[in-house]
């Protein structure tokens, strides 16, 4: 197996249906569902998020609830080291900097993209 390949296996890839538009039941109900996986929980090291052309129906309040909704579910010990979300219009890549800021007492990183290349480099440095 390509050593490539191998990282990429570490890691995480959500994509959000293109026109599907973000909403913050939507995003609850997809952390739950993926918290609830053995396989998110002890085996990956990282996440891509990948928002591209999905609208987003969130304000600063549903971005408190999904950090608080993390800190009450999240676990410490998974082995996550990073977040990447991949993001393209303006608006979407402002509410995902102010998330950014609110995630940085997490233990594991999170940085915003708007190149998802970018965002696959990053996640794969050691």
């Amino acid at each position: 197996m390509d050593p490539a390949e191998e990282i990429l296996l570490e890691d995480v890839f959500v994509r959000v249906r293109p026109r599907g538009t973000v909403r913050l039941h939507m995003l609850l109900e997809l952390l739950e569902r993926l918290y609830d996986m053995p396989e998110y929980r002890d085996e990956k090291r990282g996440d891509l998020w990948d928002f591209r052309g999905s609208p987003a129906e969130l304000d600063f309040e549903d971005l408190l609830q999904i950090r608080s909704y993390i800190r009450r579910h999240y676990d410490d010990s998974w082995s996550h080291e990073r977040t990447a979300f991949v993001i393209e219009s303006k608006y979407q890549y402002g509410l995902a900097r102010i998330y950014e800021k609110l995630a940085e007492d997490a233990t594991f990183e999170l940085k915003v993209f708007e190149d998802i290349e970018e965002a696959e480099r990053w996640l794969r440095r050691p």
